[in-house]
Parts: C-alpha cells; sequence; structure tokens
C-alpha cells in the first residue's frame, strides 16, 4: 500500500502522507478494539451478533472508497481524453471485479 502512495503522491510529500498512514494504522489498533467491545457490551443482550455487523459495514465503506479512488484513476477524464484501449481494459476489469464482490458479499 505504501508504495501505491509513493506513486500518486509528489516526492516532496512522501514522507507527510507515510506519516500520516502510521498515525492511522496506530489509532486504528489503539481505538479498534475499544470501540467493538463498547459495541457489543452494549449489544451483547439485545443482538449479540451486532458488532460483526458494524464490522461489516466498516469493511464496506473502506471497500467503497478503495474502488472510488481506484476508479478515478482508471478512467480518463476531460474533453480530449479519448478512450484508449489500456483504460478501456482497465474499466472492464475494475467494473468485473466489482461484480464479483458484490456478489460474493451477498452470499
Amino acid at each position: 500500500m505504501r508504495s501505491l502512495l509513493t506513486q500518486k503522491v509528489p516526492a516532496s510529500l512522501v514522507r507527510t502522507v507515510h506519516a500520516i498512514v502510521s498515525v492511522m494504522h496506530s489509532l486504528g489498533l489503539i481505538l479498534a478494539p475499544i470501540l467493538f467491545n463498547a459495541v457489543y457490551a452494549a449489544t451483547v443482550c439485545v443482538a449479540d451478533s451486532a458488532v460483526y455487523f458494524m464490522g461489516e459495514g466498516i469493511w464496506k465503506i473502506a471497500l467503497a472508497l478503495s474502488l472510488a479512488g481506484q476508479r478515478k484513476d482508471l478512467v480518463p477524464h476531460g474533453p480530449d481524453a479519448g478512450p484508449d484501449s489500456a483504460s478501456v481494459v482497465a474499466e472492464m476489469e475494475a467494473e468485473n471485479m466489482i461484480e464479483e464482490i458484490m456478489t460474493n458479499v451477498a452470499h
């Protein structure tokens, strides 16, 4: 993931992006157990599987944001951006991947 970020960010901001990613990763490791334990404790008597639905929701949001970011990179924009064969193939592969993931999630 860091190598992908390094390719997308100007050289002057690479260290800043790596620092932000490290901070977000550390915060996730600290806050996730607290959040999941609180939700589980609050819902264990009512709906003991609510914590799993919360995890699924967070995963789906992350997936949607990731795919939205990839789609922006794959599809050419602007009036002079003609559909070259590489971008069309990449877009078709991305759409097929999205459909496959959605069918797997639905089951």
